[in-house]
């Protein structure tokens, strides 16, 4: 039977070294957990002791002392099945395991007392067996969880066992069946194997033992006899989490860039040449400005106004010569005609008389700016070239106007001419 006991304990041992050989990637579940697991049990020889013996007792036959052994049993290797239920918080692991334990009896040797004394003899067992059924509070210390899918753990754990003799016999007698429940403790130790973030494939060794449990199994014989129960067991098992690991995805391999046509990029459009500098006469917001003005551009002096009938300058024009002085005196490769402009109302020779002498005031008030009369002409055209309608009020303010019209110019880059501000 020996021979029996370490062929299943070295199966375990096999079990246990192909799931170490196995590379996982995944690590252990975390919180709560349920598991089951079974295997083989290996129950230590029990001796069954006398106490409170109650039976006859006389002068040739004196009772035996309490502790005096009544039989020694051997058993043979059994097996174990249970459950378990706990929690996962970092190394500790909290756990209540519930497990049926069962072992039959291989032999058993009997002390008998008599009129010679204390004598031992062999025993023919049939259908005695040994059933342990416990309730522990275990407390697990894994190693590994956090960092690898093979976790080592040790512990131990406290509880009750309810044991039980069943068809027990004594000296050819069958003494029926009695059961116990007292204290017991436990040591193990094991390994897991996390199959996935929430499944682990256990491997584990248990060391039980109990305090003396006490049985009436010779009732007006002997009274009672105790015994302790004391095994050693291996088990196979699953751990099933009910959330799995916190531990972070390994990044996703980057899949290698595709081999593509490059697309030929057509050039970038050429850009738009730059817009000419600014050539225009006042008007509105807008100040005079000479600087890219060319020969033959004609500005019109918008706000050059004169008294009624007369060629004296109102003070608002004088105000845009200013800005045409400045202008002219940034810009001396210019050369300018000055032309004066009337409506249609009067006769033709006092308009061409009175346009000449307006374009002759513009003239001399520029002169007295700095500007060189040599850059200056002035030209009276009288009504003899209108730019609206004279029937209307609207139309001959419009032709009423002087106009600067350049009649040379190198195309030289000056610099801004200071702008005043426009008289209302």
């Amino acid at each position: 039977m020996a021979r029996d006991r370490f062929s299943a304990l070295r199966k375990f041992a096999l079990v246990g070294a192909a799931c170490s050989a196995a590379p996982f990637a995944v690590q252990a579940g975390e919180g709560f957990y349920i598991g089951a697991f079974g295997g083989v049990n290996d129950l230590e020889n029990q001796s069954y002791d006398i106490s409170d013996y109650t039976g006859p007792a006389g002068p040739l036959v004196p009772a035996p002392d309490d502790g005096s052994t009544l039989t020694r049993i051997q058993s043979d290797l059994g097996y174990l099945a249970g459950l378990r239920f706990g929690y996962s918080m970092g190394p500790f692991r909290p756990e209540l395991e519930f497990a049926y334990r069962t072992n039959d009896v291989d032999k058993q040797r009997e002390i008998i007392y008599g009129l010679l004394g204390p004598r031992e003899q062999r025993a023919v067992s049939k259908g005695d067996s040994t059933h342990g059924v416990t309730g522990m509070a275990n407390l697990w210390i894994d190693f590994l969880k956090s960092s690898s899918s093979i976790n080592p753990y040790v512990g131990g754990g406290a509880g009750m066992i309810d044991f039980e003799l069943k068809d027990a016999t004594y000296n050819g007698n069958r003494l029926g069946k009695d059961n116990d429940t007292v204290f017991a403790w436990q040591l193990g130790a094991g390994v897991a194997w996390a199959l996935s973030d929430r499944l682990d494939l256990t491997l584990d060794y248990r060391y039980l033992k109990s305090d003396d449990a006490q049985f009436d199994l010779l009732p007006g014989t002997v009274g009672s006899v105790e015994t302790e129960y004391e095994s050693h067991s291996a088990m196979l098992g699953v751990r099933f989490y009910f959330s799995g690991s916190k531990q972070e995805a390994a990044p996703a391999e980057t899949p290698p860039p595709e081999v593509g046509v490059v697309p030929v990029l057509e050039a970038p459009p050429v850009p738009p040449p730059a817009p000419s500098p600014p050539c225009h006469g006042p008007d509105g917001d807008k100040m005079l400005n000479l600087e890219g003005c060319k020969t033959g551009d004609t500005i019109v002096l918008r706000g050059v106004n004169f008294e009624f009938n007369k060629s004296s300058l109102t003070i608002n024009a004088k105000t845009i010569l200013d800005q045409v002085a400045d202008a002219l005196a940034a810009r001396p490769d210019i050369k300018v005609e000055i032309d004066g402009h009337t409506d249609a109302r009067g006769s033709d020779s006092y308009n061409q008389q009175l346009s000449e002498k307006r374009a002759s005031t513009v003239t001399r008030y520029l002169a007295g700016k700095g500007i060189a009369g040599s850059r200056m002409t002035s030209v009276g055209l009288g009504e003899a070239q209108p730019v609206a309608d004279n029937e209307t009020d609207e139309g001959r303010e419009l032709n009423r106007r002087v106009e600067l019209k350049v009649l040379e110019s190198n195309g030289g880059v000056t610099t801004e001419a200071p702008a005043a501000d426009a008289a209302p």
